[in-house]
């Protein structure tokens, strides 16, 4: 049996964030995706110069978060330079249907195949948010037709194309599925089942090694955000097709191993390397002080991977406490990786637990060795967009074409003729939201509200004068007929608290709500500077503040870290 989505996607422009998330996601459309050279990007596919590069990622997933983010805000402008930018790609392709950087007579090159897997990325999800083109969507079959004529059961085996022993190259499944549903033709989704059916490595079959109790480290070799996307693949085959009746375990109980031993403090995943780009008991080694034994934490490709996944098994599961993960990620790592002025992320977050760090703008290529200069480009910079852009069409949902709130920061929603005003300042500034409902008649239905798992339950909303508890780590259902003027009020529990992890016996790092809590050395130094931080708490002799405001000058003077204890020990201090 396929797989059952529990909830939907609601229609482009609904959502409007106007939180700290919302934000983000404007100063960065502003400030980056509109400023772009796009035509720069396309450069490569034009030239085909690339041999062993990864920067035929570049364009795809720029281009994928600027398609997001254009769904959610219905920005006409950006909508333009997207479609601009698309034709503009299209003209790149041959008369065998590919579009890659890599000359004919080199392919399929090391990163050959994901470079053209980001391609399909950006252009399926334009035709299947935006606007189904039909010379997009052929050209996107084209592209997986001219794919098949080197891979496959006749032709070489995909395990033995590119890096990581066939992960980035198997990870290409979840972009062709778009293309499958796009087109319909059955030969898309067959090619999908001939690559997942590989096991996507050489080192041995990923899915089944999840079911014979390996860990994520133990798996493959390791390399989280490829072998993550090939998870996804999954995901979406058996959401079309009941040929993995397994899919289910495999891919729940990925998730659970993911969450309990490789995602840090801070929602960010990644260890092992310079970069912090593998799976490696992460979570187990944050609080270790000598990178010997860690490598960089918390790559932010790995992030919004890790983000990506999550959306899914959110809506597989229907399980509020997968929301409780994104929300972790979205308001620490992902919203710490970007500079103030949204045109760059990290490539690695800070080390969480281990000691002071700062934090440091993603390098252009150009500064790795490459030979020709990438516009200042760089993996992670290019994949932090898209990490904003999911929080804005996964912070409320549909459910029998009724909302589910997974998000509370201040926004508005609209829906079936209902317009939802979300006020209170969460998660930074207040710890009551007020949800009020505008609508010209009365309707019922059931509206549901994520409790997340640290909060009591007890009072958690009131609609009027009637209270209504909610279960810790539960949609809160709440069928009526509403009417216009309607309010619900959450509460929500604000106090300090230690957050137990899965370290050093009895470690705990500190939260307020679900934001970790950090000691930043410009906050401890002025002390009366609290203008540059969304919390600013005294703390006996210290100030505590936001780990996304930490370090937020990104600049290597400026040090910081995550505030933890171990019980009867007195809280670390980088003074």
């Amino acid at each position: 049996m396929s797989l059952i989505n529990h909830f939907q996607l609601l229609p482009g422009g609904s959502i409007t964030l106007q939180g700290e998330m919302g934000k983000a996601i404007a100063v960065c459309t502003k400030n980056f995706l509109k400023t772009l050279d796009w035509s720069a990007l396309v450069v490569p596919f034009r030239e085909r110069y690339e041999t062993t590069s990864w920067r035929s990622e570049f364009w795809g997933k720029m281009l994928r978060g600027a398609i997001l983010v254009a769904y959610a805000t219905q920005d006409a402008e950006l909508k333009k330079i997207i479609k601009d930018t698309i034709y503009d790609m299209i003209s790149t392709q041959d008369k065998n249907g590919c579009i890659s950087t890599v000359a004919a007579d080199k392919q399929p090159g090391t990163w050959d195949m994901w470079g053209r897997k980001y391609v399909l990325h950006a252009m399926g999800r334009y035709c299947q948010l935006i606007e189904k083109d039909p010379k997009i969507v052929k050209a996107c079959c084209k592209v997986v037709d001219h794919m098949m004529t080197q891979m496959g059961p006749t032709k070489r085996n995909p395990l033995d194309v590119g890096y990581h022993d066939g992960l980035a190259t198997c990870s290409a499944a979840d972009a062709i599925m778009r293309v499958y549903r796009l087109s319909g033709q059955k030969k898309y989704l067959d090619f999908v089942k001939y690559l997942l059916k590989t096991g996507c490595s050489k080192r041995g079959d990923i899915f089944q090694g999840v079911l014979e109790g390996k860990t994520p480290a133990e798996l493959a070799n390791g390399k989280a955000y490829e072998m993550t996307s090939c998870f996804q693949g999954l995901a979406e085959a058996a959401m079309e097709d009941d040929e993995f009746p397994k899919a289910y375990d495999v891919l729940t109980k990925y998730y659970a191993d993911l969450r309990d031993r490789e995602i840090l403090c801070t929602g960010v995943g990644g260890a092992k390397d310079t970069w912090g780009e593998y799976w490696f008991d992460t979570a187990l080694r944050q609080n270790i002080t000598d990178r010997k034994l860690t490598g960089a934490l918390g790559e932010t490709c790995v992030t919004v991977t890790w983000l990506h996944y999550l959306e899914r098994i959110l809506q597989i599961t229907g399980d509020a406490k997968v929301f409780d993960q994104c929300e972790l990620a979205f308001y620490n790592g992902l919203l710490g990786a970007m500079t103030p002025d949204g045109t760059n992320f990290t490539h690695r977050n800070p080390t969480p637990l281990a000691g002071h760090a700062c934090k440091i703008a993603a390098p252009d290529q150009m500064l790795l060795g490459f030979n020709r200069p990438f516009h200042g480009m760089d993996c992670c910079r290019a994949q932090g967009p898209e990490g904003l852009a999911l929080a804005a069409v996964l912070g409320v949902m549909l459910k029998d074409n009724a909302p589910v709130f997974n998000l509370y920061e201040d926004m508005e929603v609209s829906h079936g003729n209902v317009k939802y005003t979300v006020t209170g300042g969460w998660p930074f500034f207040g710890s009551k939201v007020t949800i009020r409902l505008a609508m010209k008649a009365p309707k019922k239905m059931t509206l549901r509200f994520r409790v997340p798992e640290r909060e009591k339950g007890k009072g958690f909303a009131k609609v009027g004068t009637k209270a209504y508890d909610g279960v810790p780590g539960t949609y809160l259902e709440i069928e009526r007929t509403w009417k216009n003027g309607d309010t619900i009020v959450l509460s929500f529990d604000h106090k300090i608290r230690k957050r137990l992890l899965p370290t050093t016996p009895n470690t705990f790092c500190l939260m307020q709500g679900p934001i970790v809590l950090a000691e930043d050395t410009r906050l401890n130094s002025y002390h009366a500077d609290t203008g540059t931080y969304r919390i600013a708490i005294p703390d006996g002799e210290r100030y505590l503040c936001d780990y996304a405001s930490a370090g937020s000058e990104f600049l290597d003077v400026h040090f910081f870290q995550v505030v933890w204890e171990q019980e009867n020990t007195a809280p670390l201090s980088i003074w």
